[in-house]
């Protein structure tokens, strides 16, 4: 009995990161200003967070991030969404632990007017970005609405804001 338990929880340990799971995402719903030092803060769209389903959050986080559930992500493809971006694209490396230069805190963010236009209509963006507000508005968390990874890449939600083609929308945008 005692070598199956070890047997089963060996094979839990390996295969279970390969399985999908459930996330919570903590995305900054409005441009935050720089600081006069030059510490660069948080833009709209940025993935602040990335936490386990369920997650509690505080009051602080549910006033000032809007918290989005997205299912069907491994452990890896979820961390991945907080990285932050390293001077030319480079990764840290483990073996020599060395670490290239972070340029910027955070490499991700989620397009909030295709999530509105493309995943969740009703999505009152006033009311995400409004951080004074008294009431707390979080329509994916309080109705669990989940999205779907594959539904975020179907619709580019989750755009990387250092890539090339990511820069050119941006600059035809300004």
């Amino acid at each position: 009995m005692k070598k199956l338990f070890i047997f089963i929880f060996c094979f839990y340990l390996f295969i279970s990161p390969v399985f999908a799971e459930t996330w919570e995402l903590a995305i900054c719903p409005t441009d935050r200003e720089d600081l006069p030092t030059g510490h660069k803060r948080a833009k709209e769209g940025d993935i602040i967070a990335v936490k386990p389903y369920p997650w509690a959050w505080g009051p602080v986080e549910r006033k000032n991030y809007l918290i989005l559930i997205i299912n069907n992500l491994t452990e890896e493809e979820a961390m991945i969404l907080a990285d932050p971006y390293y001077e030319g694209d480079l990764q840290p490396d483990q073996i020599s632990n060395i670490n290239p230069p972070i340029v910027a805190k955070r490499k991700y963010k989620v397009d909030l007017i295709k999530l509105k236009a493309d995943i969740l209509p009703e999505l009152d963006l006033t009311k995400v970005k409004d951080t004074a507000k008294t009431d707390i508005y979080q329509p994916f968390e309080d109705a669990n609405i989940q999205i779907n990874a594959d539904t975020l890449a179907d619709y580019d939600l989750i755009q990387n804001k250092y890539s090339q083609e990511w820069k050119k929308a941006k600059l035809k945008a300004d």
